[in-house]
């Protein structure tokens, strides 16, 4: 007799909220779920919604095979899968962190890999994967924050903007990270902040992003080294 097990689904479920009385009624227009290839813990991070109703949901699903990978999954407005996307680096666990799309329906997810390498994918409308691109090098590792999520924003020009955190070496300060890309993927450039009262390894990150014209703004976690 083979062993059950319990499966965690990613399920999506859309309310409808009728504010044309003084109490709002909610009715459920439909619920979806997606099961991964391992049947496994399938786990939902983040989701977005396009001009057209079109429901985006990425997060992380398990195969027996490749361990943890980006799964990413496009809905109709009625809620019908339109595609499912996986992203697998190599020999490695993949934690996506974020997800945004753009106007003309290009999604971007990011996150890192077990390894501590920053990780961003584009697919395109279909669910076609344009690029990945992973950031980092042996003795500064820039991951995404190891319990939060990994901010990722687009500006009216397409380029991408992705925050996380970056650690230089064993015992020494971390720094806020922040990477820029055009639409074809190639870095623009690459900022650091670091605080002389940055801790290592304990999560300080970059938390979210906001672009206002020329200008970007980051604010994310700082875990304080308090000497006494």
């Amino acid at each position: 007799m083979k062993n059950s097990k319990p499966v965690l689904l990613l399920s999506v479920i859309i309310f409808f909220i009728e504010c044309s009385s003084l109490y709002s009624q909610v009715s459920q227009q439909w619920a979806t779920s997606f099961n991964g290839p391992n049947n496994g813990s399938d786990e939902p991070v983040a989701m977005t919604v396009d001009t057209s109703g079109n429901i985006y949901v990425t997060g992380v699903s398990p195969t027996i095979t490749t361990g943890k990978d980006y799964v990413t999954i496009k809905y109709n407005p009625a809620g019908v899968q339109q595609w499912a996307a996986r992203y697998n680096s190599s020999g490695q666990d993949d934690i996506v962190k974020g997800l945004a799309i753009d106007g003309s329906g290009n999604v971007f997810v990011t996150g890192s890999n077990s390894a501590g390498y920053l990780q961003t994918v584009k697919y395109n409308s279909s669910g076609i994967e344009q690029w990945a691109k992973r950031l980092g090098v042996p003795t500064a590792s820039p991951a995404a924050p190891g319990s939060g999520k990994s901010p990722i924003v687009i500006d009216a020009a397409g380029n991408i903007y992705v925050g996380g955190a970056r650690t230089f070496g064993s015992g020494q300060n971390s720094s806020y990270l922040l990477v820029k890309y055009n639409l074809n993927g190639d870095s623009v450039w690459t900022r650091t902040y670091k605080g002389s009262h940055f801790l290592a390894g304990l999560g300080s990150a970059i938390r979210c992003i906001k672009i206002d014209g020329n200008f970007i703004y980051v604010t994310g976690k700082v875990l304080i080294r308090i000497l006494i």
